[in-house]
């Protein structure tokens, strides 16, 4: 089971758009995405933030992992930073990558004592958004949306049925049914997101408490950080595993 949710939190981590940075007037915030359903407030919303978004930072949680997931909007690409700690009993293991367009940048553990830096430069994976639309996704089936506003923000209760297919050849997907508690904030950008698995579409049994996800820090990182963060990988080249955690702050 620690495997199938592994799959699901990186499976959800890079569910992400592009766009330009636009900061959105006080009348703007006033009436973003007034008078619409909950499942058009949920694509409007990350369709503004697919089009205005240029930096954001995504933490990530669950029972046995902890991801760190910088996204940046670039020239011609979409360039992701992640930094994950995965616990499985008394084990510690560290997930480290930069992907750009066709580069991808990685530190990975050699001989149990040191990390050893790598870059290739024919990566397929490149992610096209900053942020992805489900209800383009026909692995998704969004069965309801329900919107609340609450103190200038708005709450999303959306609830959805997955098909997940853990390996290419698998035939037969496994079926799981979930709620998401979505935030967005007077800024208009999702800001919070909340998981929860159950075992059936009656949505009430839960089987598992899933990811919690908050995104911050808006538009306030550029190129020549993404740069920094692919120097620092470097530097890492050679380091102990204390060390590296201690280098990069997980």
């Amino acid at each position: 089971m620690k495997g199938k949710r592994l799959l699901l939190l990186l499976s959800a981590i890079l569910l992400v758009g592009c766009g330009t940075s636009k900061t959105p007037t006080q009348s703007e915030e006033k009436t973003l995405y007034s008078g619409l359903s909950g499942k058009d407030t949920y694509t409007e919303a990350v369709k503004y933030l697919n089009e205005n978004a240029t930096f954001y930072q995504s933490e990530a949680s669950d029972s046995n992992s902890h991801t760190y997931t910088q996204y940046y909007h670039l020239e011609d690409g979409i360039g992701i930073v992640t930094k994950a700690l995965y616990e499985d009993g008394d084990i510690t293991s560290l997930n480290y990558n930069i992907a750009y367009n066709k580069d991808y940048h990685t530190l990975f553990m050699i001989d149990s004592e040191s990390y050893k830096y790598n870059v290739i430069h024919d990566y397929t994976g490149d992610i096209k958004t900053m942020y992805t639309d489900i209800s383009t996704d026909k692995n998704y089936d969004i069965l309801d949306v329900a919107r609340k506003n609450q103190d200038g923000e708005i709450i999303l209760t959306m609830k959805v049925k997955q098909k997940q297919y853990y390996q290419e050849n698998d035939t037969e997907p496994e079926i799981i049914y979930y709620i998401n508690e979505i935030k967005i904030n007077q800024d208009g950008y999702i800001c919070q997101e909340k998981i929860t698995n159950y075992t059936n579409e009656e949505f009430k049994d839960i089987s598992f408490e899933g990811l919690s996800m908050q995104y911050s820090q808006f538009n306030q990182k550029k190129k020549e950080d993404f740069e920094k963060e692919i120097e620092l990988m470097k530097s890492c080249d050679g380091l102990s595993d204390n060390d590296v955690k201690e280098k990069i702050g997980v």
